[in-house]
């Protein structure tokens, strides 16, 4: 039984994908998208340091 070297070669680069980012991930080069944050007083989503409704 052949195999097919197209497929050989597809697996073989995301298994180097998927080693890198792997890799990013431990070294925390990578960040995973963070969600946004929100005032725990009216519930808006904060875009800056503090909730533009409390800010001083």
């Amino acid at each position: 039984m052949a195999v097919d070297p197209q497929l050989m070669s597809v697996v073989g680069v995301a298994a180097v994908g998927w080693t890198m980012v792997t890799a990013g991930r431990t070294k925390r080069m990578l960040e995973l998208k963070k969600r946004a944050r929100r005032c725990p007083a009216c519930g808006r989503i904060i875009e800056g340091r503090t909730c533009d409704r409390h800010g001083n």
